[in-house]
């Protein structure tokens, strides 16, 4: 699909939200992670050797490659309703040769249903994870749905702006499609968007993922995400 992310510092997010793990030996992955701005930010103390990128479109992975050589590119072709259409349903992650002590998905899972995102981080990633690991998502709270449109107001020239945000107050969670929809129900799973994000408060991922013991950090460094963390 062709979406080259120019998200900068993703490393710098990651280690505050983190407390600043020893990061120089870890093997790192990261899921949905487009051209490496994770490796790309200037603070990073990952070693590209030791880095492997995941995610459903070829393009960023292409250019990654050739940013950073050694580190390891992934594609795997697992149908998106934003970034890859033409994808498989429930593609599962290609199996590797080794576990991860750290997994960081930033903005993956704010494109996904809520039903493939606590599969994927159950069934698929945690499994991943080196014993001591952690795995590290964002996502996005209803509280920041204002700020969100105000940090994208070309999108919205023919939407009701106010209207969109009063049918999210008092949910938990629910999802914007296309600009100008809030729905707490999730779109059929083959449903394809020009743009589609889904968020969650607080509480509500706590319950998800409650029997994980997830660690909650609020959104910090100019960003909009907030952060999950489960420890293995």
């Amino acid at each position: 699909m062709n979406y080259v992310h120019p998200y900068s510092p993703l490393f710098s997010y990651f280690d505050f939200q983190l407390s600043q793990p020893a990061w120089t030996q870890m093997k790192v992955l990261d899921f949905g992670g487009n051209v490496g701005n994770f490796l790309n930010d200037p603070s990073c103390k990952v070693q590209a050797r030791n880095y492997t990128c995941l995610d459903v479109d070829q393009t960023p992975l292409e250019k990654g490659r050739e940013l950073f050589p050694e580190a390891r590119w992934v594609y795997y072709n697992r149908f998106n309703p934003v970034y890859n259409h033409q994808g498989q349903l429930g593609e599962p992650i290609p199996r590797f040769e080794t576990n991860f002590n750290a997994i960081m998905a930033f903005s993956v899972f704010t494109h996904t249903s809520e039903a493939e995102m606590i599969f994927t981080v159950s069934n698929e990633l945690l499994p991943l994870l080196a014993p001591g690991g952690f795995l590290a998502f964002t996502f996005i709270e209803p509280s920041y749905l204002e700020n969100f449109i105000a940090r994208r107001l070309q999108d919205y020239e023919n939407v009701n702006q106010k209207a969109v945000i009063r049918s999210a107050r008092g949910l938990e969670q629910f999802y914007y499609l296309n600009h100008d929809q809030i729905t707490a129900t999730a779109p059929p799973e083959n449903q394809v968007f020009r743009h589609m994000v889904s968020f969650y408060s607080p509480n509500y991922i706590q319950n998800l993922f409650k029997e994980f013991s997830p660690e909650i950090r609020k959104s910090a460094l100019n960003e909009v995400q907030s952060c999950v963390v489960i420890r293995k």
